[in-house]
């Protein structure tokens, strides 16, 4: 294992050799940096490394790019045990502490990923942020998972019969799965309130959920094409519509309750 500092936040990191020279993100700030190499990583702040040093494991090519990622990565490091000193405590999120193992670092996304899986879907049919009028539910394969409303509460995750907060137990945030998006629309502001239809979308199957601490927003940039609903899921969705809203506000969505009642699991959603 290779040990080394972020560059940006100071958290002290460790890499299987096998990824030297790749780009991975910090765990705690979500920061790009390169993987460096031995060498790199155990020479003191202010050495330099020669070309020979970098050729001989990433070729010409690369050189530059690693001796700059050593570079940030010495400095940060410096920072780092000026800050907190070396015996410091790992802090959460950091490659050290518990939190790590639950939690590795992302690999980047390829180049041009996001724009690709947004031209799967026409520009007025691709949310870019919640709908601060409408209420969003995650669907696993068989239950909900997560829930948003405009309340100031963030995301929620459900937890047995209860709800509790995505930010304060991101260390039950799922890395990877199944998930389904589900926007729940309401009428405008100004109307009596009232459910008007619903919409699905799928999500990216790694990584997605991870977003919800995110901020509110960041879902969005995990879905990937329109979604669909299972027998199990549309259920899932009816129960959890009578149990977070009102009487008032979906007694008249017939069209919506015949739609998560009917058999057709390949529509996205209705009204």
């Amino acid at each position: 294992m290779i040990r080394f500092a972020c560059p940006k936040c100071g958290a002290r990191l460790s890499a299987k050799e096998d990824i030297i020279g790749q780009t991975r993100q910090c765990p705690k700030c979500n920061t790009a940096l390169v993987v460096p190499s031995p060498e790199m990583a155990g020479q003191p702040p202010g050495a330099s490394l020669s070309a020979q040093s970098l050729t001989s494991r990433a070729g010409a090519g690369e050189a530059d790019t690693l001796q700059q990622g050593y570079t940030a990565v010495q400095r940060g490091a410096a920072a780092a045990t000026s800050a907190v000193g070396a015996e410091a405590q790992p802090a959460e999120g950091t490659a050290d502490s518990p939190l790590a193992a639950q939690h590795a670092a992302e690999p980047a996304e390829p180049h041009g990923a996001d724009e690709a899986a947004k031209k799967r879907l026409p520009l007025a049919d691709w949310p870019q942020r919640l709908n601060r009028n409408n209420c969003y539910l995650i669907c696993g394969r068989h239950k909900i998972v997560a829930a948003w409303q405009n309340n100031g509460e963030g995301w929620m995750l459900k937890s047995g019969s209860n709800w509790i907060s995505a930010i304060r137990n991101r260390d039950q945030l799922p890395t990877q799965g199944d998930f389904v998006l589900v926007e729940l629309k309401f009428s405008e502001a100004g109307q009596l309130r009232k459910l008007v239809g619903l919409s699905c979308y799928k999500l990216s199957q790694r990584w997605a959920l991870t977003t919800l601490d995110k901020g509110d927003d960041q879902i969005m940039t995990k879905i990937v094409e329109p979604g669909c609903l299972n027998k199990d899921q549309k259920a899932a969705v009816r129960s959890a519509i009578k149990e977070m809203f009102m009487h008032q506000l979906w007694e008249d969505a017939q069209h919506v309750w015949e739609f998560l009642g009917n058999t057709d699991y390949h529509s996205s959603g209705v009204g």
